[in-house]
């Protein structure tokens, strides 16, 4: 039988250095539009999936074509339930405990595998993703650093080793999946739906041209390339093939794995005319440093430099305007300005002008936020959350009531639900101006006696459930507007939490809370041990505690007082609580003890009667069960277990009895066997050895 390869990869830890936020991204050129009746599913899921995947792929060094047709057939064309939200799984890329636990989350799925004769269902862990560019990000680092086993398992299927997509596609079928026409279907998917206008398009040319400006030679034009060297200005070569990639940028071809970008070459004649300092509405806002010399990034047009530069022919998304002193400026980072004069820029257009005033605070005055930029702003009903139908006028002014931080931009509140962007804003008396949270509702922090005891979140966000009041996260969300029964509170740090599970506590700040008076207080030392003193247990909860005659076995009538303190002389684990015995057949739960001197408690089994694993040389030979539990019956000493069980106080003919590992097994049947330490045994010198 073919094993299944388990698909798992180590994430990507993306690190940027140096203290400029200048991202050089990779910008997807526009498709052609294609008008098409009666789409189908499949074609659907293309066309959204699309772009996502050619920029992964290409940061991967990866075939579009190929990751969009996995896509489609292990998903399902996005309509498997591993694909939708919550898990956002579109690969069916294998869960490792051992090596994913806080890195992805897990959901199981039953999923079908393949050997050389069958197919069957298995119950299997598969990774969750936070969104559907998490799951593409990961399907392009599995094919390109696959397992810490074997980094190269899928190096086919690099684009620069991969031909086609055909080559590419038979190194994944290898190992990807159980099923052995894998590479079949992939092919058929990439045929049928078109994908191959999704790669990178290439051109023979074989023809002379000059380098104009110094520039690295690579081993491939992907994300994954590593430079080979460098090549100097002048130098003349045949370039054998050009490639287009998915963003536009085209690269030259000069050796056999030799790649240069196409813009620092020209044909051997002509140098070519100059477009620095000239912009076009074509295209996306893009600006392409034309300079010679790389060129000086300023914290803010006409300020302090970063000390970062931008190499000639690079390429850097635009994301603002603005003219100062005639020159103008665009912001190609969050404080990260270069000159108009040393760039060809594209999308002029798209491109929205950065006023003067807005995002910029002063603490003198009165709290007000005045409208900077020239055209209507939208009102929220808190940062990022319900856009409302009405909007504020360019330079209309308004009376600030608080401030709070979101997504990287400070919002301020203006109403009793209305919240406004500060990037479009000036703000005067900013140091006046409170921090609050704007996703508390008006009753979040607040109780009444009145009613049952139901905590109800009261929080525009979903909230945290903590393993205990102010512990680590369960993982575990409580939408907005939900309802939930408590079960005890507790106070940590002058903050109210409330239990809403076994292990389940939430924040009270975030709730509006009924029944409070009947909401019993959880103690702060119930369920706690430490090692020193005597082996003493206290109950530390505010009522009487029953007591059992085993742990979870026969509740008694007699209970334990609040505060009363017992002897302990044994403990043992039942139902993931510890339980302690302080009489001869008395046991009472932990969880409600504070116990000192645990170390010194024996661990003991608490089912054994008094008699258990004695013997008598009187009467006739007979076993009797002195286990509070029934036991099993095995075919051998220390054998299988045949299944019957023998239950407490019954007693059994012997007829053999045997010594195994230091443990006495007695024969009560044919092929029957008890372990002597759960039975009292008479007749003891009357039973033959076996």
């Amino acid at each position: 039988m073919k094993k299944t390869m388990v698909r798992a990869i180590i994430p990507a830890i993306l690190v940027m250095g140096g203290s400029a936020a200048v991202l050089n991204e990779i910008v997807l050129k526009d498709q052609p539009e294609n008008i098409v009746e009666a789409a189908t599913a499949q074609q659907v899921f293309v066309e959204k999936v699309a772009r996502i995947a050619q920029t992964q792929s290409m940061r991967y060094g990866v075939y579009p074509s190929v990751m969009i047709a996995q896509a489609v057939l292990e998903s399902g064309s996005g309509t498997s339930e591993l694909a939708q939200a919550p898990n956002n799984n579109y690969f069916g890329i294998n869960y490792v405990e051992s090596s994913d636990k806080g890195k992805y989350g897990a959901v199981y799925m039953l999923t079908w595998e393949y050997d050389k004769d069958n197919a069957y269902k298995v119950n299997k862990p598969f990774r969750t993703y936070p969104n559907l560019e998490a799951s593409f990000a990961d399907n392009g680092l599995k094919i390109r650093s696959a397992f810490a086993w074997n980094r190269e398992l899928y190096k086919g299927a690099w684009l620069e080793n991969a031909s086609s997509y055909t080559a590419a596609t038979a190194a994944i079928g290898v190992h990807y999946a159980t099923s052995g026409t894998y590479a079949a279907a992939l092919n058929s998917l990439i045929s049928t739906l078109g994908l191959t206008k999704y790669d990178p398009q290439y051109k023979t040319l074989n023809q002379d041209q000059k380098v104009k400006v110094q520039t690295n030679i690579y081993n491939t034009f992907s994300g994954q390339k590593k430079s080979l060297g460098s090549i100097a200005a002048g130098t003349v070569k045949k370039v054998l093939r050009q490639v287009t990639l998915p963003d536009g940028s085209k690269y030259n071809e000069i050796a056999s794995g030799q790649w240069v970008m196409s813009s620092a070459m020209t044909d051997s004649s002509s140098q070519g005319p100059s477009l620095m300092g000239t912009v076009s509405n074509d295209g996306n806002p893009i600006a392409r440093v034309e300079s010679s010399r790389s060129i000086a990034v300023y914290k803010a047009p006409g300020t302090s430099v970063t000390g970062q530069k931008l190499s000639p022919q690079s390429n850097w998304k635009v994301f603002g305007r603005k003219t100062v002193n005639g020159q103008l400026w665009y912001k190609v980072g969050t404080n990260d300005w270069i000159e108009g004069k040393y760039l060809y820029v594209t999308g002029y257009s798209k491109i929205p002008v950065v006023y003067f005033n807005a995002g910029t605070t002063i603490n003198s005055g009165e709290p007000v936020a005045k409208v900077e930029v020239g055209h209507a702003i939208s009102v929220w009903t808190a940062p990022g959350v319900s856009k409302k139908t009405n909007t504020l006028a360019a330079g209309s002014r308004w009376k600030v009531f608080g401030r709070a931080n979101y997504a990287g931009d400070t919002w301020y509140k203006v109403g009793t639900n209305d919240w406004i962007e500060g990037k479009y804003l000036s703000v005067t008396g900013y140091s006046g101006i409170p921090a609050i949270d704007p996703y508390l509702g008006t009753h979040a922090g607040k109780i009444s006696n009145y009613g049952s005891p139901i905590a109800k979140v009261d929080y525009l966000k979903s909230i945290a459930v903590h393993s205990a009041p102010n512990g680590t996260r369960t993982g575990q969300q409580l939408n907005p507007a939900t309802s939930w029964k408590v079960f005890g509170r507790k106070i940590v740090d002058n903050e109210t939490w409330y239990k809403v599970g076994t292990n389940d506590w939430i924040e009270g700040k975030y709730l509006y809370v009924t029944g409070y008076s009947k909401i019993p207080v959880v103690y702060f030392n119930a369920g706690t041990t430490i090692n020193s003193r005597e082996p003493v247990a206290k109950v530390e909860v505010g009522h009487a505690i029953s007591v059992w005659t085993a742990p979870g076995v026969s509740k008694k009538t007699n209970t334990l007082a609040a505060g009363s303190r017992w002897k302990v002389f044994g403990r043992a684990n039942y139902a993931g609580d510890t339980w302690y015995k302080v009489g001869t057949n008395d046991w009472i739960e932990g969880k409600y003890l504070s116990v000192t001197g645990y170390s010194g408690i024996p661990a003991i089994d608490s089912y054994l009667g008094t008699h258990a694993g004695k013997i008598s040389n009187y009467g006739s030979p007979i076993a009797k069960v002195d286990y509070l539990k029934s036991i099993a019956v095995h075919s051998a000493p220390n054998g299988t277990r045949t299944g019957q069980q023998l239950n407490p106080a019954t007693s059994w003919k012997v007829f053999g009895r045997k010594i195994v590992d230091n443990e006495t097994w007695y024969k009560v049947g044919t092929n029957d066997w008890i372990n002597g330490k759960y039975v009292y045994v008479t007749g003891y010198s009357q039973i033959p050895l076996v």
